[in-house]
């Protein structure tokens, strides 16, 4: 069922992002995924966070609210089912009322679609196709010498490469187009290394002919 998927998603993510996680790595996580949705994110790691999945509050449940004295995150994450009434927007005044302007609203979507439901009131669209899978990759960069957590990372990527219709390889080759681009003279040399094998190739048939 899509609520029971998203569940699990907010269950993965909500142990990702908790300090106290069974990933015991402190608040490692939680700081790479400020590095990833926000521009401002060293303000962000000032500040000590609880993280709870499924709040219920006064203006409906939270699928995840990171909180501190000082500021307040609530984030909804919609994968297939559609906005409830009014909800983004009773989450940002749940928020203002607790926060005031140290609140962040963010929209977690498959590919970072706008909320209809927000009221005008400010918030963070993110989306699982670019900044989950970003977040993922900083994770696995982080964790290659501990392997039980880096294996579910890589199981974890596998699945939100399926559910946005990027395959790994589709990913991987964009790393390697992207790295052909920022270093160009890695074509040049390909071209060279070419030119220099069928130079080879014809002298041998050149001496072969002669015999």
């Amino acid at each position: 069922q899509p609520h029971d998927e998203v569940r699990l998603h907010n269950r993965f993510i909500h142990n990702l992002l908790n300090p106290l996680g069974t990933h015991d790595c402190g608040d490692l996580f939680l700081r790479l995924f400020f590095d990833v949705i926000e521009e401002a994110a060293d303000s962000l790691k000032e500040h000590t966070y609880t993280v709870r999945k499924e709040a219920s509050t006064h203006q409906g449940q939270l699928d995840l609210l990171l909180e501190s004295p000082e500021m307040g995150i609530a984030i909804e994450n919609k994968i297939y089912a559609g906005e409830q009434h009014h909800q983004l927007a009773r989450y940002a005044t749940y928020l203002k009322e607790k926060h005031g302007d140290n609140s962040l609203p963010i929209y977690l979507t498959l590919d970072g679609k706008e909320s209809y439901t927000h009221e005008d009131a400010d918030y963070l669209r993110i989306s699982y196709r670019d900044h989950i899978l970003a977040w993922l990759d900083k994770c696995l960069a982080a964790t290659f010498s501990i392997i039980p957590i880096n294996q579910v990372l890589i199981q974890y990527r596998h699945v939100v490469c399926t559910i946005t219709g990027r395959t790994l390889e589709h990913q991987a080759m964009k790393e390697i187009a992207d790295h052909l681009v920022a270093n160009p003279g890695l074509i040049l040399m390909r071209e060279n290394f070419n030119s220099a094998v069928e130079e080879v190739k014809n002298s041998r048939t050149l001496s072969n002919s002669r015999i």
